[in-house]
């Protein structure tokens, strides 16, 4: 599938997709771009598109996919250490 991790709602998407296609029995959190130049020539918008790519869309898949197959299936994961 495809899908822009600048975008919440493609993020989202990934995940809903993804559980509803089958069971998922591992999860691959790549995704990433980058600046080739000078940091002060990088506008602001750009940055924030760099920054969801790289970073708010991995955290936003871990804490999607976190409760639903490692809590909720049981699949482990170190949280029956948790609470």
């Amino acid at each position: 599938m495809a899908a822009d991790f600048a975008k919440p709602q493609d993020v989202d998407r990934v995940f809903e997709e993804a559980t509803e296609a089958g069971e998922v029995y591992g999860v691959i959190l790549n995704a990433g771009v980058t600046h080739f130049g000078k940091h002060f020539e990088l506008d602001w918008s750009s940055f924030n598109s760099m920054l969801a790519t790289n970073v708010t869309s991995v955290v936003r898949l871990v804490n999607l996919f976190t409760p639903y197959y490692l809590i909720s299936k049981g699949q482990g994961g170190g949280h029956e250490k948790l609470g």
